[in-house]
């Protein structure tokens, strides 16, 4: 579970590969459930090696940059250079300072406001696209508000 844990605080991949002779013994099989249904709990995917490779391949595709237009607004430019849609897409965006919030809006027209993610006092902010389609750019503006000096706790 410690593994799990670091994974998941990482947002990391865990490849699980094993001989189909394991599933000879049921402690093998009730612990691959156990995993399972925990992974299941934590809201984790779990897919074969094939989605895998099609997810990987789709991120492939989108190129991201990012513009400072002053000392609190951001340009995020995001674009999908690949063949089919990208969904469920996160970027990672790092302030180089702390900030106490970041907030983003969609500087193309008709396009929804993005989903946020920023701890106060991180340096670092979570852009949530639900999708990318295919052969698409956006554009997002990102604004922050800075942390106090001295204000962080440790």
């Amino acid at each position: 579970s410690a593994d799990l844990d670091a994974l998941e605080r990482l947002g990391g991949l865990y490849y699980l590969s094993f001989h189909t002779h394991y599933f000879a013994g049921h402690d093998f099989i009730g612990l691959i459930d156990r995993t399972a249904r925990e992974l299941r709990r934590r809201g984790a995917w779990l897919a074969s090696a094939s989605e895998v490779s099609d997810w990987w391949r789709a991120r492939s595709a989108v190129r991201t940059s990012l513009t400072r237009y002053g000392p609190q607004r951001l340009l995020l430019e995001v674009s999908n250079e690949g063949d089919r849609a990208v969904r469920d897409l996160v970027v990672r965006v790092h302030l180089n300072r702390p900030m106490s919030e970041a907030q983003a809006s969609s500087a193309t027209v008709l396009t929804a406001r993005p989903k946020m993610l920023h701890v106060p006092g991180e340096a670092v902010a979570d852009l949530h696209l639900p999708e990318l389609p295919a052969r698409s750019n956006r554009s997002y503006t990102i604004d922050l508000a800075v942390e106090p000096r001295g204000s962080v706790e440790r």
